[in-house]
């Protein structure tokens, strides 16, 4: 097995296209070539709280990232909100409505009950438990009834959609909450480095203030790590991963590099200490509310535009001014939105959120 140490994504993307670069084989798969390393590679991410890739050659969309984190954990299915932020996503959906594999519904609805409230109630009656595992593929059975139809069973007969990420595993040691992550098949660039790192880092934050336990790391198995040839050839994989090496955020891997002007930012957690839970919850489910709102009127001023919602301390200075400036950029308001964007208070987000607005400014008016 492969192990990378990481305290940032930038890193764990560089380290691991180099890992294929040397290591890695091609071969078939259905969806194209793609080139996999020969054997599992364990990423221990061991700073889960710098979640952001922030560069120009990978341009992820940080705006789709942690909105489809929040999206996770109230526990949804439905095509509406990620669809909001990536119009093809409908080509994962099944019935046009839902998606099959959707993580935040395995997590609180799948199997008939709320698999995070149970293990959050076990991990703070016995922290040291070794069976908090959260379930995301479904074995099913051959009872027969349409609902007990398994993943493997779904995707034989052509489902779009079956979780990659299978399960999770959460442990404390040393006092301090540790989360491990199974899949089955890992996108290096689209997926394990990029939205993976964001969803599961958020949940692993998420479990941590609902236990009262502090953070320790998120390890992250790949059974299948690989990259697509028709998004990177292998020649260019070290070339790439300088690149995105060169722009991280959190580390000074570069001595020579300009460092972004803002180098110094407050760090905004989920949940502030002694911070009402209820209101968090309240705020989650409200944010959800108000996409709906916007898909169903785009121009109609939603009930955040009033200024008098979001409570929390995470959703008033990260997500309500990402949510303002993401639906000022799709009115192509390159200016409205970066002034928005400046007002996000996590630093991370407000670097990221600035820049992928800005390449989009300079695009349209190139």
């Amino acid at each position: 097995m492969r192990v990378i140490h990481s305290n940032s994504p930038n890193f764990a993307l560089s380290d691991g296209l180099r890992h294929l670069k040397w290591q890695g084989l091609t071969e078939p798969s259905r969806n194209g070539n793609v080139v996999v390393s020969s054997v599992p590679v364990m990423t221990i991410h061991h700073a889960p709280a710098d979640r952001v890739l922030a560069s120009k050659v990978r341009d992820a969309n940080p705006f789709f990232h942690l909105f489809e984190a929040m999206w996770m954990l109230a526990g949804r299915n439905d095509l509406l909100v990620p669809q909001t932020f990536v119009s093809t996503f409908g080509q994962y959906s099944d019935d046009g409505v839902t998606l099959n594999g959707a993580y935040g519904y395995r997590w609180r609805n799948h199997f008939g009950y709320d698999q995070l409230d149970m293990i959050i109630a076990e991990l703070k009656r016995n922290p040291s438990t070794r069976r908090a595992v959260l379930q995301m593929w479904d074995g099913g059975s051959f009872e027969g009834a349409e609902d007990h139809i398994g993943d493997l069973q779904k995707a034989i007969h052509g489902s779009a959609d079956v979780p990659c990420n299978t399960a999770v595993f959460f442990d404390t040691i040393g006092g301090k909450l540790n989360m491990t992550v199974t899949c089955r098949s890992h996108d290096v660039i689209l997926g394990a480095f990029g939205a993976n790192i964001v969803h599961m880092s958020v949940l692993l934050e998420y479990v941590s203030f609902m236990t009262g336990l502090p953070m320790g790391v998120y390890r992250q198995f790949s059974n299948n790590f690989h990259v697509y040839e028709s998004q990177l050839a292998k020649d260019d994989f070290a070339e790439y991963g300088d690149a995105v090496l060169a722009e991280d955020i959190y580390q000074d891997y570069v001595v020579y590099r300009p460092r972004p002007k803002d180098v110094t930012w407050q760090r905004v957690p989920l949940a502030a200490p002694g911070e009402d839970l209820g209101l968090w919850h309240g705020d989650l489910n409200g944010f959800m509310r108000e996409i709906e709102a916007y898909r169903s009127n785009p121009d109609q001023p939603t009930v955040w535009d009033g200024g008098q919602y979001p409570h929390t301390n995470f959703f008033k200075g990260v997500i309500h001014p990402m949510w303002d400036a993401w639906k000022l950029w799709k009115r192509k308001d390159f200016d409205g939105a970066l002034e928005q964007a400046a007002r996000i208070r996590a630093g991370d987000w407000r670097i990221a959120s600035t820049a992928f607005i800005q390449r989009r400014k300079d695009k349209a008016h190139a």
